[in-house]
């Protein structure tokens, strides 16, 4: 009999029987991470079959990739009647020819297809490649029915519906049409697993030479949006600001993403990337690092870095971090430094004033040179580590020990990592303590 091959994205475990009935029993009895691959026909229950084709050695995922015969995955959490999860990937992929599914994707002439799959499960990492039997003209997600092949019927969206709800990076190149679907399913995740994140990107072995689709997904059965922080090329999974990210009240996902301490080195590069691996490079209120290719750490400390997801999705990248250890500066005036004047810094925390870096006038400052070449003017130094508990600041002119007060200081001034240099306004003793703010 002719396969129409449909699959079901819904929300139950086990269908009942019918026209279009699904099993997503796992073929494994391991029901912590178990594979199956749903097939269908019009008549009862489908068989899901996947074969494990070679162990990986050195897992490796693409992202970027000109791949056009096949697509990169859509992942999809979902709760079973046992109140364990499963994940979900359908990929699309461009068929030679419209054959009948009664044997291994006779449409690809023998090719195998499948998935690569990684993932840690308890202290080992699990990186296979899974092949696939079957391969479906049209799935169900939610509310909608997406035909990829044959006569669209009553309702149901097309393709071209699937590849637009899917996003820009599933675009159909010119030329080619996806035509079949692609079904991986993970069944019966236990609680502790939930967490776990899957790394899944479609591929076709031709021979020995494997074609990838252009990006991977990673995802898992907490079923959220994944944001990951790449320093050098590791991922770490980001997770939700406590003041603009999950709301405890309603569960609702709201669209703001951090990691904070993040322990770098000078010359780290940094930059933040969805579950497609596509980066997002643009860094604001930033004071240091910013290149082409995203963030270098300027110096060796912590770093806490935040990421907006929504305003990308209009194209405008809210992504910002705020280094721990800043090195401010302070420019002064001729009257300000004549006679070997030097400048001091004075901090202090403003809920405990006794709590300063040195006795006022405070600690003297490096002399860094003259300011954009008005030899008039002094730049002074001083490296301040945040987590110190200062917040506030005060700049000092003193005799060239630092010891002795001569007579001028500025206002009192609030530090912040959106700016690090502070310049004298005044160019007498009238408004002395008038201060201008700019980055360095």
């Amino acid at each position: 009999m002719k396969k129409l091959g449909k699959i079901l994205l819904v929300a139950s475990s086990v269908l009942s029987v019918g026209a279009l009935a699904l099993s997503i029993d796992a073929v494994s009895k391991n029901k912590e991470f178990a594979y199956s691959v749903g097939e269908t026909n019009n008549d009862g229950f489908g068989i899901k079959r996947v074969v494990q084709g070679e162990t990986v050695e050195t897992p490796e995922f693409t992202t970027g990739g000109d791949s056009t015969i096949i697509s990169p995955a859509v992942a999809q959490a979902k709760t079973n009647e046992n109140n364990t999860k499963s994940l979900r990937f359908v990929a699309a992929v461009s068929m030679e020819n419209d054959a009948a599914l009664n044997e291994y994707l006779t449409g690809l002439n023998g090719k195998e297809i499948g998935f690569h799959v990684a993932y840690d499960k308890d202290a080992s990492k699990v990186d296979l490649h899974l092949r696939i039997e079957y391969a479906y003209r049209s799935i169900s997600a939610g509310e909608n029915t997406y035909r990829a092949n044959g006569e669209l019927q009553e309702g149901e969206k097309g393709i071209t519906d699937w590849i637009n709800a899917c996003g820009s990076t599933y675009a159909s190149p010119d030329g080619v049409t996806y035509n079949y679907f692609l079904v991986l399913e993970i069944d019966e995740i236990a609680e502790k697993y939930l967490a776990n994140i899957v790394t899944v990107q479609p591929y076709i072995k031709n021979g020995t030479e494997y074609t990838y689709a252009s990006h991977y997904k990673k995802a898992n059965a907490n079923e959220r949006s994944l944001f990951f922080l790449d320093v050098n090329g590791t991922q770490t999974l980001m997770k939700d600001n406590p003041a603009n990210g999950t709301d405890s009240s309603s569960g609702e996902i709201k669209d703001e993403y951090m990691l904070t301490n993040v322990e770098l080195n000078k010359g780290d590069a940094v930059t933040i990337r969805d579950s497609l691996g596509i980066a997002h490079k643009t860094f604001d209120h930033c004071l240091y690092g910013i290149t082409e290719e995203g963030f270098t750490a300027e110096k060796t400390c912590k770093y806490d870095f935040y990421y907006k997801s929504k305003l990308n999705t209009n194209g405008n990248d809210n992504t910002y971090v705020s280094q721990h250890v800043i090195t401010y500066y302070f420019v002064d005036r001729s009257w300000w430094n004549k006679d070997g004047a030097i400048s001091t810094i004075y901090l202090w925390n403003s809920n405990d004033e006794s709590s300063y870096n040195k006795a006022f006038p405070g600690e003297k400052m490096t002399y860094v040179g003259t300011y954009k070449n008005d030899d008039t003017r002094k730049v002074w130094s001083y490296e301040i580590d945040l987590d110190a508990g200062y917040d506030s600041v005060l700049f000092a002119r003193t005799s060239p020990d630092g010891v002795t007060h001569w007579n001028a200081q500025s206002i009192d001034l609030t530090l912040t990592n959106k700016f690090n240099q502070f310049s004298l306004c005044s160019e007498n003793w009238i408004n002395v303590a008038e201060v201008e703010r700019n980055k360095q």
